[in-house]
């Protein structure tokens, strides 16, 4: 999808599905115009290697093949997010999760042992709202930052889950909220970068959440 389509839209199939074997390559240029991507799935099923571009995508899912995440760029969910079983490249890769409601935020796996994501960024429409909650395995590694610009993010809602950041934590308003967990359960929380918080902060949340742990090494 290329060229300046100034003041027009390119509406990507709503309410359907597009498939995608080989390359997607949306470089098209607006002044008010833009991509609209509301109510379909964009769904990756080419062979091993498979790039996923740098894109704000509705929903977002791949065969169980293995991807490559943009080095250097962006790719935004709106709704779901499936990512099949493939290994997922993530070098320098920043996944936002920016949908209007509340979003799961499944796991990925890489080719390094209990690693997911690099970079996760969190986008909210109000105070602690929507929420985004991560679920999966019991422990894993974001090798980047994790920020929460708005809403809220979850480590956990019912089971012991341990996050470790490699970089920085960083909540960055008013409307944002990290959220340890809602659950029971022992949730530990290790970060490797700084703490940056201009938001809120909830250790333990819940009664039967005792013994969590929060490190800043």
């Amino acid at each position: 999808i290329s060229g300046n389509r100034t003041t027009s839209s390119v509406t990507l199939l709503n309410g359907g599905i597009i498939n995608c074997s080989g390359t997607f390559s949306p470089t098209a240029t607006f002044t008010t115009g833009g991509y609209v991507v509301i109510g379909n799935t964009f769904n990756y099923n080419g062979p091993n290697g498979q790039s996923i571009a740098a894109f704000n995508y509705h929903n977002l899912s791949s065969t169980n093949n293995d991807r490559v995440l943009p080095n250097g760029g962006t790719v935004g969910i709106g709704a779901t997010f499936t990512p099949g079983t493939g290994i997922y490249t993530t070098t320098n890769s920043t996944v936002t999760f920016n949908g209007i409601a509340n979003q799961p935020i499944p796991l990925i796996t890489t080719a390094v042992a209990g690693q997911s994501y690099h970079h996760v960024v969190i986008e909210g429409t109000g105070t602690y709202a929507p929420t985004r909650t991560l679920f999966g395995v019991t422990a894993t590694t974001f090798t980047g930052n994790l920020t929460i610009n708005a809403g809220d993010f979850i480590q956990s809602t019912a089971t012991a889950r341990n996050l470790t950041i490699n970089g920085s934590l960083n909540i960055n308003s008013l409307n944002a909220r990290f959220n340890q967990h809602a659950g029971n359960g022992v949730c530990n929380t290790t970060i490797g970068g700084n703490f940056n918080q201009a938001g809120r902060f909830d250790f333990n949340t819940s009664a039967g959440g005792t013994g969590d742990g929060f490190l800043i090494i």
